[in-house]
């Protein structure tokens, strides 16, 4: 069975509800501060700084996690700090992939410089996202991924 999507990216409302996990946490830490008399506004700072870093940190990784497209040129994925700097996006041609392993509900794809994760469960189907990679990958890759792990995750 062949895939016929041309594009495959992962849906606006998703990406917008998963990172408001991070912002709101966030917001309501700074709000607790401004609320806080002058003697116990230390400890809502702290509270503050580690809510904030816990909430950034988790914001990145979703931040790249979400920001994957898949097209029939290959697989598009931004860094918030990435390793081409602040801000960057890699893009991986389909022939340019070397290696992919298949672990969980994540495509690990590798080039001999870059790799890409593409958590397929992010996806409205995360079965039309392992077809779409399936197809798109050359013969002696697919050779070397887990039939039986794959099949069994799409379902």
């Amino acid at each position: 069975m062949r895939a016929t999507t041309t594009r495959v990216a992962i849906s606006l409302p998703l990406k917008l509800s998963l990172l408001m996990i991070c912002v709101l946490p966030i917001a309501l830490a700074t709000w607790v501060v401004f609320a806080q008399k002058s003697l116990s506004l230390w400890v809502a700072s702290v509270i503050l700084v580690s809510v904030t870093l816990v909430f950034v940190l988790v914001g990145v990784r979703l931040y790249s996690l979400l920001s994957i497209e898949l097209d029939s040129d290959g697989v598009r994925q931004s860094f918030v700090f990435g390793p081409r700097g602040f801000l960057s996006e890699t893009r991986i041609g389909w022939q340019e992939i070397v290696g992919a392993v298949f672990r969980g509900h994540s495509f690990l794809l590798n080039t001999p410089d870059r790799k890409v994760e593409i958590n397929t469960s992010l996806f409205p189907s995360a079965e039309a996202v392992v077809l779409f990679v399936r197809e798109h990958l050359s013969v002696e890759i697919r050779a070397t991924l887990d039939d039986k792990s794959v099949s069994s995750s799409s379902e």
